[in-house]
């Protein structure tokens, strides 16, 4: 996995797999991490929502839920309707989130890289 500069700074895109996704600009990591679970969604559909549906944290709560009032702070993952994404998270645990959503579909974090300008 790229190095990351600086826990403040903001990809301008991700690499998945080979294949680079441009980040439309962002204010915050948490941003990152929708968009990542979004791409997750493209790649692997029905099969990824699942899994993000079960995945639960090491405190027991959940990564996503279809009731948003069940997350502490709720982002609607745009192409998969009416799936939330639990985002109440710093820099660092949006990071780590990315990377254990990523897990999920057997991918490592070697599989992701972040470019930055």
């Amino acid at each position: 996995m790229a190095d990351i500069p600086h826990p403040k700074a903001i990809p301008t895109s991700l690499e998945i797999r080979g294949k680079e996704y441009e980040i439309k600009p962002w204010r915050y990591w948490n941003a990152v991490l929708v968009y990542a679970t979004e791409i997750l969604y493209e790649l692997y559909g029905q099969e990824f929502l699942d899994r993000l549906l079960t995945a639960k944290a090491s405190t027991g709560h959940p990564y996503a839920s279809c009731k948003a009032d069940e997350l502490r702070w709720a982002t609607k993952i745009v192409e998969a309707k009416g799936v939330y994404l639990e985002t109440d998270l710093n820099a660092a645990q949006a990071r780590r989130r990315t990377e254990q959503i990523m897990e999920l579909m057997g991918l490592s974090p070697d599989d992701l890289e972040y470019s930055y300008d």
